[in-house]
C-alpha cells in the first residue's frame, strides 16, 4: 500500500460509492438564513414602529457623518435598483443555421420502384 498509513478512527473528507460516503453537508447556523433575518427584522419592525427601509433611509439624509450617509445610499441603492443588462442584437444579418440536419429519406417498404411492381 503507497502513501502514509491511515490514522484509526479518522474520519474521512473524501466521497466514495458506498452508502452514506462522501463530504457531509456544511450545517447552517440559525440567525445566518435570510428567512431568519426576515423574522427578526418584521418582529424589530413592530416593535419600534418603523421598518428597516425608513430607518436606513433615516440614516441616509440625517446622519451626521458624510461617510455613514454614503454606505447608507449605497446599500439601498444596491438592494433596490435593478441592474440594466444591454446587449446589441442585430437582427438584419442573415446568418446560415450552426447545425444542419440529414434530409429526411422516404421509407423504403413504401416506396414504387420506377419500373413498377414486379
Amino acid at each position: 500500500m503507497a502513501g502514509r498509513p491511515r490514522k484509526v478512527n479518522q474520519k474521512e473528507n473524501r466521497g466514495g460509492a458506498r452508502k452514506g460516503a462522501g463530504r457531509k453537508p456544511k450545517e447552517i447556523k440559525w440567525g445566518s438564513t435570510p428567512e431568519a433575518m426576515i423574522t427578526t427584522a418584521e418582529k424589530v419592525a413592530k416593535e419600534e414602529k418603523r421598518n428597516i427601509d425608513e430607518v436606513l433611509l433615516s440614516i441616509a439624509y440625517h446622519a451626521p457623518l458624510i461617510k455613514d450617509r454614503l454606505t447608507a445610499i449605497k446599500i439601498f441603492k444596491e438592494f433596490t435598483m435593478t441592474k440594466k443588462h444591454e446587449s446589441k442584437v442585430d437582427i438584419t444579418k442573415h446568418q446560415a443555421p450552426k447545425v444542419y440536419l440529414p434530409e429526411k429519406k422516404p421509407d423504403p417498404a413504401k416506396v414504387i420502384p420506377i419500373g413498377g411492381k414486379k
